[in-house]
């Protein structure tokens, strides 16, 4: 790990630089692209940090869901599979609230924008 720039860092230089001094000199098109590129540029800074804490908590939530602990990607594959099988279609007010939870971390990483609490 560096000291500084920390990676967050780096990315919103990078991402800054495209959007606020890359993309004017651009036609209508590759604007676009340079637009669509700091956007993924951003994603990757909010993933690097809040993706260890959601990670943790879905964990957490899955396990508590599931019954037992193991590696989240394991928890998900069975908790797919579970549904896939219907082992919770009795369970739903246990499953909707962990998927809600979810679904929100992950826009809060890919679309921080898209979910408020103003409706």
């Amino acid at each position: 790990m560096q000291d500084r720039p920390t990676a967050s860092e780096l990315l919103e230089a990078v991402a800054g630089f495209v959007e606020q001094d890359l993309s004017p000199l651009l036609d209508t098109r590759l604007r676009f692209h340079a637009r669509v590129a700091a956007n993924v540029l951003r994603i990757l800074q909010r993933e690097l940090a809040l993706a260890p804490s959601q990670h943790a908590r879905q964990r957490e939530l899955l396990a508590g869901l599931l019954g037992r602990n193991a590696e989240v990607d394991e928890l998900w594959e069975e908790l797919a599979n579970a549904i896939r099988e219907g082992d919770f279609d009795d369970r739903l007010e246990a499953l909707i609230p962990v998927l809600r939870e979810v679904t929100a971390q992950k826009l809060a990483i890919a679309n921080p924008g898209y979910t408020t609490t103003d409706q």
